[in-house]
Parts: structure tokens; C-alpha cells; sequence
């Protein structure tokens, strides 16, 4: 994810949809701060407006999470 965060920040920018799976321990978390990390470094964004930005797919079920 940390990789091709540009990509993946355009991608949510323009609409895209984003599924990050993982075990149940860690996949909210840490799925979560890194998405939102990436998105605050190649938006320019605040950590709060990093957050607002990846709750609104979230709630738009353009990002969702799933642990196995």
C-alpha cells in the first residue's frame, strides 16, 4: 500500500474503491493508519482532513475491510 500510495490516492480521489484485508487483529488498525497516512502525505492533507477523506469512502463503501 505504502508503495503505490500516489496511485491509490488518485484512485480514491477520482472515485475508485479500495478492499484491504488482513487478520482480525490488525487489519482495522493498521490498515487504517496506513491508509490514512498515505492519503494525509500525497493529498497534503491534515491528519484530520486525512481522516474525513478515508471515512467518506468508508461510508460510501468505497473502502472496506475484511479479516479472516
Amino acid at each position: 500500500m505504502r508503495q503505490e500510495g500516489e496511485a491509490l490516492h488518485a484512485c480514491l480521489k477520482r472515485g475508485g474503491r479500495f478492499y484491504a484485508c488482513s487478520d482480525a487483529q490488525r487489519v482495522a488498525r493498521d490498515g487504517g493508519s496506513a491508509l490514512t497516512a498515505l492519503i494525509a502525505e500525497h493529498g497534503k492533507l491534515s491528519p484530520e482532513e486525512a481522516r474525513g477523506f478515508v471515512d467518506n469512502p468508508r461510508k460510501s463503501a468505497r473502502y472496506q475491510t475484511a479479516a479472516h
